[in-house]
């Protein structure tokens, strides 16, 4: 089964496509892009630092983020959407703009689609996948750090993948940092030391504290929201969900960029973790078919009929079984080697 591609918008989709022009072109960053090391902005300009010992009034504060297209011009450069909706261009070694993913709607997405909902501005939009997000508030985070700290936390076994490298680091070079997935109750978390642009200095997220660089934060792990667009048949992420990954184009095609390799070798991965879109190239790599066959066992006894996706789940293990059927006949077929 060939899994969902992830992309970003085209210059020429950002501005012509109906949901955008509806919705509008600026888009919402994350507390996680934020801490990634984008850029942040208020609605009425740069993001305001703060006092240490000040906390936001206003509390749930959204904050504007540039981010990615991938149309790449013939010197390499990247064209990006500035914080005012504004098509820019910048150099291929930035890392400080937000990835806004975008993923083609095929019929295994219909079952998601048959949630979708209307929003304020009037644009339909649809959860699908899950990721972090937004900063826990003052007191859960103290909880959180105390269980983590006393082992009385549980690793769910999922993990996020950033660039370990901070946003600031000119190379286009990768060094992959997996954030495990923790979780207490029904709510899941990832803890990360913050890698933030503006080092040094403190600034508010979404929960009105104020952090800088080299602490370390709880990131509530929440469903993501898509804006759909019919016409295009396209799903276009409501907000900006990463930074701090470098572009590193080598040719004027988005297809040769990291940037396309990091969002389906690793953001794919994270995204739709545990949902029918799971990539499980991990199983299908093995090499033996004893070894398929233990890892299909466990795979079965972990499946819960109770989930939204477990006939998605079940569809999927039947294309890994007939492959381990297929490869099976072809070495029986196989000739034999004589001693």
């Amino acid at each position: 089964m060939k899994n969902i591609e992830i992309s970003l918008l085209s210059l020429e989709e950002a501005n012509n496509l109906k949901v955008l022009k509806k919705y509008g072109h600026r888009m919402i960053g994350t507390d996680f892009v934020l801490l990634t090391g984008a850029e942040g902005y208020s609605l009425n300009g740069t993001m305001e630092l703060k006092d240490p010992d000040e906390v936001d009034s206003d509390m749930n504060s959204e904050v504007i983020s540039s981010y990615y297209t991938k149309s790449i011009n013939k010197d390499r450069s990247i064209n990006f959407i500035n914080h005012i909706g504004y098509q820019s261009t910048i150099g291929a070694i930035a890392r400080y703009l937000a990835i806004r993913p975008t993923i083609k709607i095929t019929p295994k997405l219909e079952n998601v689609l048959a949630h979708k909902h209307l929003n304020k501005e009037g644009v339909y939009e649809v959860d699908f996948g899950a990721y972090p997000q937004e900063v826990v508030g003052y007191y859960d985070a103290i909880r959180l750090e105390n269980a983590f700290k006393s082992g009385n936390i549980t690793k769910t076994g999922k993990t996020y993948t950033i660039d370990k490298e901070m946003y600031s680091n000119s190379s286009l070079g990768f060094t992959p940092l997996d954030l495990d997935e923790y979780q207490i109750g029904d709510k899941k978390y990832i803890r990360i030391k913050m890698s933030s642009f503006y080092d040094g200095r403190f600034f508010s997220l979404s929960n009105g504290q104020c952090y800088r660089n080299d602490k370390f934060i709880w990131v509530e792990v929440s469903p993501v929201t898509w804006l759909i667009d019919d016409e295009s048949q396209m799903l276009i992420a409501k907000k900006g969900l990463l930074s701090g990954i470098a572009y590193k184009p080598t040719s004027t095609k988005f297809e040769d960029s990291f940037m396309a390799t990091y969002l389906n070798r690793y953001m794919a991965k994270n995204l739709f973790q545990g949902t029918f879109a799971d990539r499980r190239s991990s199983i299908i790599e093995e090499k033996t078919i004893d070894e398929r066959l233990t890892l299909l066992e466990e795979k079965l006894r972990k499946l819960d009929p109770n989930n939204q996706y477990f006939k998605e789940e079940i569809a999927l293990l039947g294309d890994y079984v007939k492959g381990i059927r297929e490869d099976y006949q072809e070495e029986v077929k196989a000739p034999q080697k004589h001693l």
